[in-house]
């Protein structure tokens, strides 16, 4: 955990950060958007302006940005029993597609950061 002024280091504009406090609900989230006078301005999820100063004493930690992505993994004629041992994932499956011992695919969504 880290105070804004941590996390925000030398920056005077926001860069998309989004944080939150130890003790708040999930879902709950504050980007800072400028510095001015010893306080952070910026916006919370339901879009209200917010002010947090250098010495607010709740600590902070940085919301990582992420995204979700697709994983393949090929099922080989010969092999359907023995599928996970195959371990080959790929985020696109064109390239397979036209090999004719494929027999199907395993798919998996995955969280990665952005």
């Amino acid at each position: 955990m880290a105070t804004l002024k941590e996390i925000m280091g030398n920056l005077t504009r926001g860069d998309g950060h989004k944080v939150r406090a130890r003790d708040w609900p999930e879902g709950e989230w504050f980007e800072p958007i400028f510095w001015a006078k010893g306080e952070w301005v910026g916006i919370d999820e339901s879009g209200e302006y917010n002010v947090f100063n250098e010495e607010y004493s709740d600590k902070f930690f940085e919301i990582k940005k992420t995204k979700i992505i697709k994983m393949y993994s090929p099922i080989i004629d010969g092999y359907e029993k023995n599928y996970c041992s195959q371990g080959e994932w790929h985020t696109d499956k064109t390239n397979w597609a036209i090999k004719p011992e494929i027999k199907g695919w395993l798919e998996m969504e995955v969280e990665v950061e952005e």
